[in-house]
């Protein structure tokens, strides 16, 4: 089971309850579906994921907290509501804990890839293959941008993600680190999209992956909030 290496001391942690999240669920789950909205200093209480018909499954326990698994050929899960109730068209923080238990190389369109969030138009969203690790994209009036970090397959990540209206930024196992820039007005339309977990836009792709964490904001997180919540689930989780 791959983990998380801490080489340093670690910074102060910041339990991610305490930040304003308009989307937080954390392990111990009880089940695949429906995944439960953490209450938090924002509105991400009631904030639900739910799926009838191919949820994830319970997964493995990390110190006593059972992760969810999607299978990577059908699971999936809808978040309640529209694309914003959990981002705005000009910026959002995003990140997620888990473990990518397989992927296949890209398809040479994101929007083609296994997705981790995905709206139902390709208007924004995560995706994540072998060559080129987590990749976020957006459309913007200037075409499709997108950025990658790489991140290493059956272990244990932290990834992040910043959106600034004129820059998305990623990171993995830190705070959003590199760049692309998205000339405005970009074309997120969040209150016409509908956000789904572990697959892309259009259902045909599924990621294979255990996860232990996710969270939304509409507020662009600070690094140090970043590195933060990764110290606390390091804690938290025993990786």
């Amino acid at each position: 089971m791959g983990r998380i290496i801490v080489r340093s001391a670690p910074p102060s942690s910041i339990d991610p309850a305490t930040l304003a999240h308009s989307g937080l669920w954390l392990a111990p789950f009880s089940a695949g579906s429906p995944l439960v909205g953490r209450a938090s200093a924002g509105t991400s209480l009631g904030n639900d994921a739910t799926e009838a018909t191919n949820p994830p499954s319970l997964g493995p326990s990390f110190n006593g907290y059972a992760s969810i698994s999607a299978d990577g050929t059908n699971d999936q899960l809808t978040l309640d509501g529209n694309g914003a109730d959990y981002v705005t068209d000009s910026g959002y923080s995003f990140w997620w804990l888990g473990r990518v238990d397989s992927a296949a190389t890209s398809a040479g369109n994101t929007l083609l890839d296994a997705g981790l969030v995905s709206d139902n138009g390709g208007a924004f969203g995560f995706a994540i293959n072998s060559n080129e690790g987590f990749v976020g994209y957006v459309q913007t009036v200037a075409g499709f941008k997108n950025v990658a970090r790489a991140l290493v397959i059956g272990n244990v990540v932290f990834c992040s993600a910043r959106f600034e209206n004129t820059q998305l930024v990623v990171g993995v196992n830190g705070p959003p680190s590199d760049a692309i820039a998205t000339p405005g007005p970009n074309n997120i339309d969040a209150p016409y999209r509908t956000l789904k977990l572990f697959t892309n836009y259009n259902a045909t792709a599924f990621l294979d992956c255990t996860t232990l964490g996710m969270g939304f904001s509409f507020s662009q997180f600070a690094d140090a909030d970043f590195s933060g919540i990764r110290n606390w689930l390091i804690t938290e989780f025993d990786l």
